[in-house]
């Protein structure tokens, strides 16, 4: 979530009633919410969206849940989480299913969820191998709907059972099915697969567009959490006095670079640590030895209790502000939570041309322009202007003003 921070969520077998969905809701920070109940102890579905998402549900049933997105530059396409029926004896049953989706729209269409189907043998890893007749079957509905499926990065498969034993099995039972048209207005898309600590199935995570990395000198920022520390006083002193210029800019320019440094070490860099255990997962899920299944599992027990122990961090951290500052803050607070999560990225701009522009560079031109012409001196008759200013200062004024200082004049201004 807070990695890949996604606009849309959608979730299966929740096992929850889907007033519950509302609370994960309000946990996760997305602004709405759409969910199937579950029946008995299994099943229910839920989709979450965030207001920049112009969203609406068309359909859904115990197994999908269909959507229609208005793009604002690539139009209205179609998307749809599906859960397909696990039952063997219901394959026909659940490509049937999947034609009765492909019927109901011309738009352009992703249809993405656990499938509970193969495309081929290569899909599956352990005992034995995928029934032909389920394969050629699924093969056939996706070739029928016209639907491609989307190449996914990272490890080859999505679920798993009896992870450490000689029974263990591996599928690739979720995966994305789009159309060519989806895939024409959408042709840098990506799917990867992403790590899971504690279910069964790996989360996918589907990127419309290739994401553009954006680097931004970071701002140096005093944290008043640093008062607290028992030893930032002395480092202050030392670091102030060890400067042998007496340039108050060059000395605290010189602290900040010391306090940089020295923050470093006060907050616990939980993006850096995780991302690691990521990393060790990912080589370790490969391999299917004694030693590095127990080391596997092992570094997803402590993935889990990390990513516990950061969220208990943020929380004990909101938690003393709140007792500190109390309800005298919450306008603030609230504030500024509302500012980060709307935060705008200019993404085009409209050229004196009359056309839009989405490149990168040209929108930095654009706006170097728009401030040169904004500063640039431009030549025409002030007069009427400074005319209509009332003057303020006598010429008696401005001659005392501009007269040298006499000693009379320190004397008194210091004694």
């Amino acid at each position: 979530m807070r990695t890949h921070k996604p606009d849309v969520i959608f979730l299966i077998e929740t096992l929850v009633h889907v007033n519950k969905l509302e609370e994960i809701r309000s946990k996760l920070g997305f602004d709405f919410v759409f969910g199937v109940d579950r029946i008995g102890p299994s099943g229910g579905l839920g989709v979450f969206w965030k207001a920049n998402i112009n969203c609406s549900i068309t359909n859904f049933s115990r197994n999908h849940i269909d959507m229609e997105i208005e793009d604002v530059h690539k139009g209205k396409w179609r998307l749809t989480g599906i859960y397909g029926f696990p039952e063997r004896d219901r394959r026909r049953a659940s490509w049937d299913f999947l034609r009765t989706l492909h019927a109901r729209s011309s738009l352009p269409w992703a249809c993405i969820g656990d499938f509970n189907d193969l495309l081929s043998n290569e899909e599956k890893r352990g005992r034995l191998a995928h029934p032909t007749w389920c394969i050629r079957g699924f093969q056939e509905v996706v070739t029928e709907c016209g639907l491609n499926d989307l190449h996914m990065e990272g490890y080859p498969f999505t679920w798993v059972k009896s992870k450490g034993t000689a029974d263990m099995i591996e599928e690739r039972l979720d995966r994305d099915l789009v159309s060519q048209t989806w895939l024409d207005i959408f042709p840098e898309a990506k799917l990867e697969n992403l790590i899971a600590p504690i279910s069964d199935h790996t989360p996918l995570c589907l990127s419309t567009e290739t994401q553009v990395s954006h680097y931004h000198q970071k701002v140096f920022r005093f944290e008043n959490k640093w008062l607290e520390e028992p030893d930032l006083k002395d480092l202050m002193m030392q670091t102030w006095n060890a400067s042998i210029t007496q340039d108050v800019s060059i000395k605290l320019t010189y602290c900040t670079e010391v306090l940089s440094r020295w923050s470093k070490n006060k907050t616990p860099n939980f993006w850096k640590e995780i991302n690691a255990y990521h990393v060790k997962i990912e080589s370790l899920r490969l391999r299917n030895d004694p030693n590095s299944i127990e080391q596997y599992e092992k570094t997803k027990n402590q993935l889990v209790n990390l990513l516990m122990q950061e969220e208990i961090y943020w929380k004990q951290r909101a938690k003393c502000y709140w007792l500190k500052d109390g309800d005298s803050n919450t306008r603030f607070f609230h504030s500024q939570a509302s500012a980060r999560r709307n935060k705008n990225r200019i993404e085009r701009l409209h050229e004196e041309s009359g056309m839009y522009t989405e490149d990168e560079n040209r929108i930095g031109e654009i706006i170097q322009e728009y401030f040169v012409k904004l500063f640039s001196h431009n030549s025409g008759d002030y007069a009427p202007v400074l005319e209509t200013v009332s003057t303020r200062l006598t010429t008696a004024d401005n001659d005392m003003l501009l007269a040298p200082f006499t000693m009379e004049e320190f004397k008194s201004a210091i004694f």
